[in-house]
């Protein structure tokens, strides 16, 4: 650290006191400017890695506390999952290139139901008993429609699929009858 004591002369025309004043000013600022230009390290699915682990990095550029508090979370999360999802979870993330925190959260629970329904379906097909196998397989059924649903929530997200509302009036008189939904016409066999 500069002290007053270290400079030669007077050049500058301020006092002792002013001096000591500016060099402590400035080496704060130096302090905060460096803590500033720090990155978080950033690996695979885009995930921050707590200073604890290992690997490739990526530089994140100035995230908040709290973006780093959440990545930390996700990914002990993931971990406590263990690491084969893990894993698969952070592949996700990258294979999709999720782009915020929301869609990384979706990645890993999609890898998650795929995990699941994966494990059911093998179980069932180990299953010797026909009803427990089927219950297993009704499960496995409901992980991957779960799945397929997120898969349509990202793109839903990302503006890729966009929902279509069709509001029509339709007058119907006493003793008629409508119909809802879609009628399709033809296409019947003729005798």
């Amino acid at each position: 650290m500069l002290r007053l004591d270290q400079i030669q002369g007077s050049e500058c025309g301020l006092s002792p006191d002013e001096l000591n004043f500016q060099i402590a000013a400035r080496e704060l600022m130096a302090v905060a400017e460096m803590d500033a230009c720090v990155p978080a390290p950033i690996g695979t699915g885009g995930e921050v890695i707590p200073s604890a682990h290992g690997g490739l990095i990526d530089t994140l550029t100035t995230p908040s506390v709290a973006a780093i508090e959440a990545s930390n979370l996700r990914t002990e999360l993931l971990t406590s999952l263990g690491n084969d999802i893990a894993a698969m979870a952070l592949d996700t993330s990258d294979t999709i290139q999720a782009a915020n925190s929301l869609e990384k959260m979706l990645a890993h629970q999609l890898a998650s139901l795929h995990h699941a329904g994966m494990r059911m379906v093998h179980r069932a097909n180990l299953q010797q008993d026909p009803v427990l196998a089927s219950r297993t397989l009704g499960a496995a059924v409901k992980a991957f429609s779960t799945f397929q649903g997120g898969v349509a929530a990202i793109r839903q997200l990302r503006g890729v699929e966009k929902q279509h509302i069709v509001v029509q009036h339709v007058n119907v008189g006493q003793g008629g009858q409508a119909v809802v939904g879609t009628v399709n016409t033809g296409g019947g066999q003729s005798q």
